[in-house]
């Protein structure tokens, strides 16, 4: 448990049993106070509490300090007008903290999660060619969270849809057909509404390779693509070779699913049929126009959504709906679904579908992510030649690398668009909040290396060999900054925010640069230096852990 969380369970407990009133932690602040007042935080309890007891807030204070003073890691309390109570902690309350983040990750984690298993969906492309970099904001935010999850006492699945059932497969496929037969000097095009990027004709080389002259002859004159009895060989071969890139590029960039879930299985598993039946027997059907409609309009979307077309097959939504079913049949508590910037409309739909289904609508969770513009020179770059008509997630990385695309995509809620400035992103100087963070972590190995020189054996700094009775203004805010981190992870997961977390570290690495500025760490003073040592060795692990989370890589020299 976090020393927030420790602090404010604490103060919880005191005004249940002084007042009989339950608070929400959630309620009332604990933070750093303003630096012209005394103690380490601060709270506003007394003025949330003022109201509802009709009491003046100062006097609530002086009330509730007197009962914190008897808690064994509070040193002393002092409320200051209008009623903030600011806490002082035991020195010796911090080292044992920071210990505890020095020898276990456990440190690092909340039980928020009570084991709950969550299947996180993210980046879910259409397999008909290169990911972009709206996919690539979807990774990297989606795997971040994931990774805030698991430390937040959740067991995580992440998963892809691939959409291999439908049109735009078709239309790749057939792509990719007439792509391949120009290669042989055919005159066969690519369909009006099919894929012009030239990746595709190099799918179509890597084919005529593979498959070599004999399977060229077998196809014969071509003069509707559909038609041609090849056709299936070449949707299997595209589909094939664009999930291999796909899984190529993620792995580049730090991401891996636990599973690439086919749309095509649904339907060959009877799943889709299945679920059909399930919101059928509710009676959320209904027949117009020679089509099936589902009434999602009884759970506040803006219109119904035709499940079976006129010709009577499914539509992408009865997909959606033996999808849902088939995640909670393999026990998923929680589903959260990451959409890209044109889905505002999916919200409602997949609640309906849940509702549809039988179940709570608080079991899924639905986030859009915003659009995603690239800047060079501060103007939006132009579209990528060889993708067709968008920037390549491996255009992208091969620009500025995974740790800055990966910082980049997560430092912004998913609420707010994304200017992602590629000039910055490559810039090596503070400007930089990759290269401001990974330069803090590379001065703390460069420190570290220069201690093996002055202390022979490390464990002279370990916690039962230093003291930390007095610290100096930079020790105490660089100790208190270390300590929140792990309630920040809590407070990550609860917003589903990475950039919550994101934004903290990045104020801990500001909090370093300061106490590097001003004290030196290796001097004649050895209790002093070994202090230090201390402290520096705690933010090192954090740092390790929070990059871990992120997806940047710690680096020892720059």
């Amino acid at each position: 448990m976090s020393i927030v969380e420790t602090l404010k369970n604490g103060i919880k407990a005191i005004v249940k049993n002084k007042y009989g009133l339950d608070v929400e932690t959630s309620s009332f602040d604990l933070a750093a106070p303003p630096e012209n007042q005394p103690g380490h935080f601060g709270s506003n309890i007394a003025m949330v509490l003022a109201k509802p007891l009709k009491k003046a807030p100062f006097l609530i204070g002086e009330e509730i300090a007197a009962a914190l003073k008897t808690m064994d890691h509070i040193a002393d309390v002092e409320v200051i007008k209008p009623g903030y109570t600011n806490l002082t902690l035991k020195h010796e309350f911090y080292k044992t903290e920071l210990d505890n983040m020095i020898r276990s990750d456990s440190a690092f984690k909340n039980d928020l999660g009570k084991g709950k298993t969550v299947n996180i969906e993210f980046v879910s492309a259409n397999p008909v060619g290169p990911l972009n970099i709206v996919s690539g904001r979807a990774a990297a935010y989606g795997d971040t969270l994931a990774n805030i999850l698991d430390y937040s006492g959740y067991r995580t699945v992440r998963e892809t849809y691939v959409n291999d059932f439908g049109r735009q497969m078709h239309l790749f496929a057939l792509s990719l057909m007439a792509r391949y037969l120009q290669l042989y000097g055919r005159n066969n095009q690519v369909p009006e509404e099919g894929y012009q990027g030239e990746y595709v004709t190099d799918i179509a080389k890597a084919m005529k390779e593979e498959k070599g002259e004999i399977f060229y002859k077998s196809i014969g004159e071509v003069s509707d693509l559909e038609a041609c009895p090849q056709y299936a060989q070449f949707r299997a071969f595209g589909l094939k070779h664009v999930l291999n890139w796909q899984n190529r590029t993620l792995e580049k960039f730090g991401v891996k699913f636990d599973r690439w879930f086919s749309e095509t299985s649904l339907h060959e598993s009877g799943e889709v049929a299945g679920a059909f039946k399930i919101i059928e027997k509710r009676g959320l059907f209904y027949e117009k126009e020679d089509a099936v409609w589902f009434k999602t309009t009884d759970f506040g979307d803006d219109k119904d959504r035709v499940v079976k077309k006129t010709d009577g097959g499914f539509t992408y939504f009865a997909s959606d709906i033996a999808y849902m079913q088939n995640k909670i049949k393999r026990g998923t508590d929680l589903i959260i679904n990451i959409l890209g910037p044109d889905h505002h409309g999916y919200v409602k739909r997949l609640e309906s579908i849940m509702q549809g289904l039988g179940y709570e609508k608080e079991r899924i969770r639905v986030i859009i992510l915003q659009q995603v513009n690239l800047l060079e020179g501060g103007e939006k770059m132009k579209m990528s030649k060889r993708a067709g008509n968008f920037v390549s997630l491996d255009e992208l990385l091969e620009s500025v690398g995974k740790d800055a695309a990966r910082y980049f995509f997560v430092m912004r809620s998913y609420t707010s668009h994304l200017d992602f400035d590629m000039e910055l992103a490559k810039e090596q100087s503070d400007k930089n909040p990759v290269y401001y963070l990974q330069y803090a972590y590379a001065r703390l190995c460069n420190i570290f290396e220069k201690a093996k020189e002055a202390v022979k054996d490390s464990t002279e700094y370990n916690a039962d060999r230093i003291s930390l009775d007095v610290l100096e203004k930079e020790e105490l805010e660089l100790v208190r900054a270390i300590i929140l981190i792990p309630g920040y992870i809590r407070e990550s997961a609860e917003r589903e925010a990475p950039n919550w977390l994101t934004e903290k570290v990045h104020f801990l690495a500001s909090f370093f640069h300061s106490f590097y500025g001003k004290l030196r760490v290796m001097q004649e003073d050895r209790g002093l230096m070994l202090k230090r040592l201390f402290i520096l060795k705690a933010l090192k692990r954090t740092f390790e852990v929070c990059f871990g989370i992120i997806g940047i890589t710690p680096r020892e020299k720059m």
